[in-house]
């Protein structure tokens, strides 16, 4: 599978939806009815564990048992899919008449961590033989994301991009914090250094009723 026929179901996507999880079974659909995958052959929330470094320490930690979006064969070929669905409080009602109501999910700096740590957990599951090639979605209607100023002054100005993710984590601009400071414990303070830096391009899905926009990085 190519990235621009990830990009073709995204675009495609007219509807809104409510979770992450809604995003992932359609996205599953579309594997299934425009290029034929066997859904036999799809599995979601498949467990794994990445071992990571702390950024405060230096030293190795082994995360939690945690879950991978979507995995799908074809061919004997194993992609990962990690999906990140980051939406600003919206609230309408549809053509079938149901209500959607998005949330505001999160803050925009641990959404920028994330997507960052999903491509490091795709580029660790392929050097792990664990998958063959892997994609990291971010589909959101929250426009600050898209449109990035960076200021060096920021705590998350390091995670910040607008169309490249650099290779180099430089880690969270939190020097003069406590040392309690959430970015200073637990899995934000996980040192995601990656192969490559990566490329970033936005595009629109066709979504009439809000605006949406997605980017896919490939990773292999």
């Amino acid at each position: 599978m190519t990235q621009k026929e990830v990009e073709y179901i995204l675009q495609k996507q007219s509807r809104v939806f409510n979770f992450e999880n809604e995003l992932v079974l359609h996205f599953a659909l579309s594997l299934i009815h425009d290029f034929n995958f066997d859904a036999n052959d799809i599995y979601f929330e498949k467990t794994h564990q990445i071992q990571y470094h702390k950024q405060t320490t230096g030293l190795p930690h082994n995360e939690k048992e945690s879950y991978f979006d979507l995995i799908a064969i074809k061919q004997g070929i194993r992609i990962g899919f990690e999906f990140k669905y980051c939406t600003s409080k919206f609230s309408f009602v549809d053509a079938n008449k149901m209500k959607i109501d998005l949330k505001a999910q999160s803050a925009n700096d641990i959404i920028r961590f994330g997507f960052r740590k999903d491509i490091f957990r795709l580029e660790q599951l392929i050097q792990k033989n664990e998958i063959d090639i892997g994609f990291a979605v971010l589909l959101t209607n929250v426009k600050n994301l898209i449109q990035t100023q960076l200021d060096n002054n920021l705590l998350d100005a390091n995670y910040r991009f607008t169309n490249t993710i650099p290779q180099i984590d430089l880690g969270w601009n939190n020097a003069d914090r406590e040392e309690t400071h959430w970015t200073k414990k637990g899995d934000k303070d996980y040192l995601l250094h990656l192969s490559k830096p990566y490329s970033i391009q936005w595009f629109r899905n066709s979504c009439q009723e809000h605006f949406f926009s997605f980017c896919v990085v490939t990773i292999v």
